[in-house]
């Protein structure tokens, strides 16, 4: 599968790559590219950002895989890593995505899923613990100088959020656009019975709307 990234997103997401606020508000956050700590989790958007039909917003990356190592291009080498992850089903949050993904877009394949589809984060780096708290300040931070600019370019795509924490930050950039909202696709969220449900009725929602 060829992986590429709109110029657009690009320019947005190298902003990140080494953001400006690791030296104030988001001094605590993790920034080391060898050992895989750099603001990352987006994948898709494989084509122009005019054909995206769904972003699905998620909290924040996880800790990096034990062999997960930043060199170059960082923008483009994170791209290729998540979008990898999800394509071949890395660990239960990559294979989770995959499922809602294919609830999403039925009979079609994932190659072509993925030019319809932004996967972002609404926090780029990893929390000081995994699955832990990340401050207010950091949080609204990173959702007014990234998110948004990402949601700013892609006005006509239905939006999903999964998990509590990808909801609460994201909703104050969501207003007058379709969205709808799911269980974590990570552990622990994605563990309890609920969760799948709520992926399928997501996915309801949004080919509802697409319909």
């Amino acid at each position: 599968m060829k992986i590429t990234l709109d110029s657009r997103l690009k320019k947005i997401l190298q902003q990140a790559h080494r953001c400006r606020h690791f030296d104030d508000t988001c001094q605590s956050m993790r920034y080391n590219p060898s050992e895989g700590h750099i603001p990352r989790g987006y994948a898709g958007g494989c084509g122009k950002v005019e054909n995206i039909e769904l972003i699905i917003i998620v909290a924040e990356p996880g800790d990096p895989h034990p062999h997960e190592s930043y060199t170059g291009d960082l923008t483009e080498a994170c791209h290729q890593y998540c979008t990898s992850s999800i394509f071949t089903g890395t660990d239960l949050f990559h294979r989770n995505l995959h499922y809602l993904l294919k609830r999403c877009f039925p009979g079609e394949p994932l190659e072509e899923i993925f030019k319809k589809t932004w996967i972002t984060e609404s926090v780029l780096c990893s929390a000081d613990k995994e699955c832990g708290a990340v401050k207010k300040a950091i949080e609204r931070t990173c959702v007014n100088e990234y998110l948004a600019a990402q949601l700013q370019l892609m006005p006509q795509a239905f939006v999903i959020t999964v998990g509590g924490k990808a909801r609460d930050r994201a909703k104050s950039v969501l207003r007058n656009r379709p969205w709808a909202h799911a269980y974590a696709v990570a552990p622990p969220g994605c563990n309890h019975t609920p969760a799948k449900p709520s992926w399928d009725n997501a996915a309801e929602q949004f080919r509802s709307h697409a319909a």
